[in-house]
């Protein structure tokens, strides 16, 4: 086809397609955030000593480096950055003055807010930039869709002339070329290369629709970073879908809106109330805004001093009033769904306990399984055993002469033998089965105490630090790992939209080496992938199982941390009512000791006189009738004899100091001595008299 024919045709291609500089966008943003990670963690490094200044500076470099990729695919989308500023120049001027610096945590923290400030602001305003060339693209790509259509129908017949105008240019050089019969030839297609062509087509037309290549992981790793450097929760993230998680604009990138929406957060409330169940226990909480699926599991944690063990925490249910159901909560539902009073269930599956139920109801299928062949197999034999004597006993009686009758006699003999021995044997597999059975049972008890023992003993306590480096390790070994593979696969969806372009609307056909190298490069990044998927996979249990230990020692910390606070409340009650009593115990003390006579008269006054008719004897018949009816507790017995005998016990302390002894105390105690010298003074003044006495004898001056 000849050229015009392809420039005309060539807007309904793009129609289609994705814009090429957001895809370029997207991947120079990506290494952007990777790089600003990098910077971060390497900064980390320098002050724990585990780095040098060259380290943070190569990071430096490279963030500088992708920050200008970053800006030429924004002006190569029509995007303005001017505001964006000289980035790279004022992490500069905090970097040096950061290095010249002892490598310390306090060092750190002096020049760490700065640099995160502004990476901050440059990753807003990428944020922003991004959503502004989005729209261009999609602006773009409506009117050359618009314009395409217009096109095709205002002149359908020009579309027609020029492919027959192409369709005779392309045979004159074919006839140049060939001869006649190879030029019949090719104009007579077979059947395989029509079929050929009709799927060169279909596949043509899905490379030009440019829809291929999604970048659900540049997109994740984008979001997940922008709220982390921006000090945001990243439970707050919605879920991925289809479509891309940075397409939606920001709702304010000015910063008089930025005030404004602060100004509102303010008013708002600053948590909910909502019901939470477990089992039968339901309680009342207040659930902090944001809601977050960690928040929820938190208070989980701490009102019900939850822990769930090595299995994955469970599904968060949410009762639905209208229809009285409980249902799954979703994450990216929660800001519409979790409202004031609703009621939120906790479901805990016993894994363990099902998957050795599964086990057991195996070994039981098996030994059942293995009872059933055992029968099936004696049941012919025994069926084989009475064929052959039926046969034997209705055979026709045959003139036969003594030795036959003797060879068939020892045959029998032998194949009754040899029955007999297959009897025994079956036996002794049915024994031998019955064993292993029990066996098997008990194996898998003892093993799985082994195990439960086993993992006491390697997530002890003592091994807390140990724990707490192997989880920074896989940490720091699996973000190294996912930032090269995700460098690796953003730069294959580079090459993969290169090569896209090149087949569907350049028609440039590619080499088989360069197929080879790319069908190996993706044949490498899928066996990383793996890697780390099986890293992931099998760290999992273990990380769990440190998260559990660590998960209980802050559930025991923060319960005992309450405790004490509830403690000092009391306590402070206690010390109260106890100075009040003796507030009252000092009053009447002192009256007594005023009026020794009135405390004297008074006791007599309480004492019970006998009235008018009565006798001792009632009197102590009444008294031994209580003391019958008495229920004696020798545990509180034993209680008031111990605090009497405390009580005793400060008695005679202070029944054993003299006045003097009394007095001396607190004039001590209250510091009313008198500040004297001390031996450093009384040596002072002895050296003194010395020199005085050598100089009056001797005339030393």
């Amino acid at each position: 086809m000849s050229s015009h024919s392809s420039s005309g045709h060539q807007p309904s291609r793009n129609s289609g397609s994705k814009s090429p500089s957001m895809s370029t966008i997207e991947s120079s943003v990506t290494r952007l955030l990777v790089s600003t990670k990098h910077l971060l963690e390497s900064l980390t490094q320098w002050a724990r000593q585990e780095a040098d200044d060259k380290f943070v500076s190569d990071a430096y470099v490279k963030l500088g480096n992708d920050f200008r990729a970053a800006a030429r695919a924004f002006n190569n989308a029509g995007v303005d950055i001017s505001d964006l500023g000289d980035v790279p120049k004022a992490l500069r001027i905090v970097l040096e003055s950061a290095l010249s610096e002892v490598p310390t945590q306090e060092s750190l923290d002096k020049f760490l807010p700065n640099v995160r400030n502004i990476i901050v602001n440059l990753l807003s305003t990428l944020k922003a930039k991004q959503a502004k060339a989005k729209e261009l693209s999609e602006h773009g790509s409506r009117h050359s869709s618009i314009s395409s259509r217009s096109l095709n129908e205002a002149s359908p017949k020009l579309d027609v002339n020029l492919n027959i105008k192409g369709h005779h240019a392309s045979r004159d050089s074919d006839s140049q070329r060939y001869s006649a019969k190879e030029v019949l030839s090719d104009n007579q297609p077979t059947n395989e290369e029509r079929t050929s062509s009709v799927a060169s087509s279909a596949a043509l037309a899905q490379l030009q629709k440019g829809n291929a290549v999604s970048r659900r992981a540049s997109k994740r790793f984008s979001a997940y970073q922008f709220a982390k450097l921006a000090n945001y929760s990243t439970n707050q993230l919605p879920r991925l879908s289809s479509e891309s998680a940075l397409s939606d604009p920001p709702k304010s990138t000015i910063p008089g809106e930025k005030v404004n929406t602060e100004e509102v957060q303010t008013d708002a409330p600053s948590s909910i109330k909502v019901f939470l169940r477990i089992g039968d226990r339901t309680k009342k909480v207040d659930l902090p805004l944001p809601v977050t699926v960690a928040s929820i599991r938190l208070l989980f944690v701490e009102k019900f001093a939850y822990s769930p063990g090595t299995a994955a925490f469970p599904d968060i249910y949410i009762l639905d009033n209208e229809h009285n159901i409980t249902y799954e909560l979703e994450e990216s539902a929660l800001d519409q769904e979790v409202k004031e009073g609703v009621l939120l269930v906790l479901k805990s599956i016993d894994k363990e306990k099902e998957s050795l139920k599964g086990l057991q109801e195996k070994v039981d299928s098996f030994g059942s399984h293995l009872d059933n062949v055992i029968s099936n197999f004696v049941n012919d034999i025994k069926e084989s055993v009475d064929s052959i004597k039926f046969q034997m006993n209705n055979a026709p009686a045959k003139e036969t002469n003594g030795s036959e009758t003797a060879d068939f006699k020892s045959k029998y003999l032998t194949l009754s033998n040899d029955l007999r021995e297959v009897f025994n044997e079956i036996k002794a597999i049915k024994s031998v089965q019955h064993h292993r059975k029990s066996f098997v049972a008990k194996s898998i008890e003892d093993l799985t105490a082994e195990l439960s023992v086993l993992k006491d003993l390697t997530f002890a306590e003592s091994g807390s630090n140990s724990n707490r480096t192997y989880m920074q390790h896989s940490y720091a070994k699996l973000s190294d790992e996912s930032d090269n593979l995700l460098t690796k696969v953003d730069d294959l969806q580079d090459m993969m939209e290169a090569l896209r372009k090149d087949v569907a609307q350049r028609g440039v056909r590619i080499g088989p080496q360069q197929l080879k190298s790319t069908r190996k490069e993706i044949d490498d990044a899928k066996s990383s992938l793996k890697v780390l998927a099986d890293f992931i996979s099998d760290g999992k249990p273990t990380w769990k199982k440190i998260w559990e230990s660590e998960l209980d020692k802050v559930c025991e910390e923060q319960q005992f941390f309450n405790l004490q606070d509830d403690l000092t409340i009391d306590l402070i009650e206690d010390i109260k009512k106890i100075e009040e009593t003796f507030e009252l115990i000092e009053k009447c003390s002192v009256e007594q000791n005023k009026n020794p006579l009135l405390k004297r008269n008074k006791f007599t006054s309480k004492l019970c006189l006998i009235e008018p008719g009565e006798s001792m004897h009632n009197i102590k018949d009444a008294v031994l009738n209580e003391v019958a009816t008495l229920v004696p507790n020798h545990e509180s017995r034993l209680e008031a004899i111990a605090k009497a005998e405390k009580l005793r016990q400060k008695e005679r302390e202070l029944a054993s100091l003299t006045e003097f002894q009394e007095e001396l105390g607190e004039f001590v105690e209250e510091k009313r001595l008198k500040h004297s010298v001390g031996i450093e003074e009384i040596e002072k003044l002895r050296q003194q008299k010395d020199s005085e006495n050598l100089k009056s004898s001797f005339g030393i001056i």
